[in-house]
């Protein structure tokens, strides 16, 4: 299980947040609030988007600036992918489209097959989708980068590269909060996009209540 990579503004704050997402149901698949020596502030997943050239659909990279104090949603996809990528995009379109315009959240979209996903396939994928791309990055790095965040994450099975464009992976999103902490994991299938919208505005507002 991956952990938090880093700790809040205050300790008291991560009671509150920790409470109030267990309050909200059980789809989750577990809360991080601890940080471990396995994944510190230096070495952990969140700390990994910010060590690669994320360039995004315009040509665009993506920096760690642009993911400062928002709530980040995660998780990895392909183009040619016929079956759990097209699900996870449409639970975050749902997701993404419930939230109130006052939650200032980051949706990333990382490509696990780009030697495949260039632009202009990558633009297809979101036409075909119905995505809008407002704070929506479909994001690709190096071959070498993405088989960095592949371990970083746990998106693949042991020994599976990012090099195909048929890949066996994980169906999940990843959820970090305004200071990089990993809050939780999702399977994003039919039915979860309420639990996340409502998660994602919970945890906003008590970090700006808290800050």
């Amino acid at each position: 299980m991956i952990e938090a990579v880093s700790k809040y503004r205050s300790p008291r704050l991560i009671g509150v947040v920790s409470a109030a997402l267990l309050i909200l149901g059980t789809f989750g698949i577990t809360l991080y609030s601890v940080a471990s020596d396995d994944f510190s502030e230096s070495s952990g997943p969140y700390a990994a988007l910010h060590s690669v050239k994320l360039t995004d659909q315009y040509g665009q990279r993506v920096k760690p600036s642009d993911l400062h104090d928002k709530v980040v949603m995660v998780n990895f996809y392909f183009t040619t992918c016929g079956s759990a990528c097209p699900v996870q995009t449409a639970v975050l379109r749902d997701v993404r489209a419930n939230l109130h315009k006052e939650v200032d959240a980051v949706f990333i979209s990382v490509s696990i097959a780009p030697l495949v996903d260039n632009p202009t396939v990558v633009a297809e994928y979101i036409k075909k989708h119905r995505v809008s791309r407002d704070n929506w990055h479909f994001v690709s790095t190096s071959v070498e980068d993405t088989e960095k965040l592949i371990e970083k994450f746990g998106v693949t099975p042991d020994g599976m590269t990012a090099v195909a464009d048929q890949i066996d992976h994980r169906n999940m999103g990843y959820l970090f909060d305004r200071d990089g902490v990993l809050m939780q994991q999702y399977q994003l299938v039919p039915g979860v996009a309420t639990r996340i919208t409502e998660e994602m505005k919970v945890l906003y507002e008590l970090q700006i209540g808290g800050a």
